[in-house]
């Protein structure tokens, strides 16, 4: 006991994965066993946890170990059975009625329209404005979110918005925790409009209710109110943003 862990605590920097646990056993339909499990892989926080598998053989006091030993393997066999990939849908151009399951949200979803809608225009995703910041409870109603389940990728969106007061946002957020958020947007600023790159952090320590600490990283001027953004993930966990006016010329705005 326990059954499964690292057996080097995370000292083993040849050994990507961290803190096996919330286990399941499986048994299929031909008898075979297996243990499901999560784990952080290291170096790759914005991976969250991943699912991982192992198979499971009987001791001869009735109880269960891993194959391959307590620490995760990095190869192991998979069940005897037919291989059914299954894949989300990474893109949306919205035109559905409902959102895809690609999307969840991290409070129950506001399903009244009053936080977002696919009918208001259709083809758009439109996302009201709240008050208080992109950290806020407020907020986590209007804000549809992917899982990041690759290294290196690209992620663009077309957004239309034209802030109208200052602080007002819209765009693309990098959401880890309540501690960690990254907003890049269409926003006002004292300056006037611009597309911003800004961070948001240790909210979950904020004692005061005055929210997160913002920080903004980067902005350039902006006098449309359309905007292709992009975002590149270099595979080691770092992320270039680039702006553009018609999805063909783009500006770099920082990493």
């Amino acid at each position: 006991n326990p059954v499964l862990q690292n057996l080097n605590n995370g000292n083993d920097l040849e050994h990507p994965f961290e803190g096996p646990q919330h286990s399941e056993l499986i048994e299929t339909q031909n008898g075979e066993w297996f243990v499901t499990f999560h784990t952080w892989e290291n170096n790759y926080g914005t991976l969250a946890r991943n699912m991982c598998m192992e198979p499971v053989v009987w001791t001869d006091d009735g109880w269960w170990r891993p194959k391959n030993g307590k620490q995760p393997s990095l190869s192991n066999d998979g069940p005897n059975l037919p291989f059914t990939p299954y894949a989300l849908a990474r893109s949306d151009d919205f035109a559905a009625a409902t959102l895809g399951p690609q999307w969840f949200f991290h409070t129950t979803p506001d399903w009244s329209g009053q936080s977002w809608s696919l009918s208001d225009r259709p083809g758009f995703l439109r996302i009201n404005t709240r008050d208080g910041d992109v950290n806020g409870a407020a907020a986590y109603t209007g804000i549809p979110l992917q899982r990041i389940d690759l290294k290196r990728f690209n992620a663009e969106a077309a957004v239309s918005f034209d802030a109208r007061e200052r602080g007002e946002a819209d765009g693309l957020i990098l959401h880890s925790t309540l501690a960690f958020t990254v907003m890049f947007s269409l926003t006002r600023t004292d300056a006037g409009k611009v597309v911003e790159l800004a961070t948001f952090t240790n909210a979950t320590n904020r004692t005061d209710g005055a929210g997160a600490t913002r920080l903004t990283v980067a902005y350039a001027p902006f006098d449309g109110t359309s905007a292709h953004l992009l975002v590149r993930f270099d595979g080691s966990e770092g992320a270039d943003f680039f702006y553009s006016a018609d999805g063909c010329t783009w500006h770099g705005l920082g990493t």
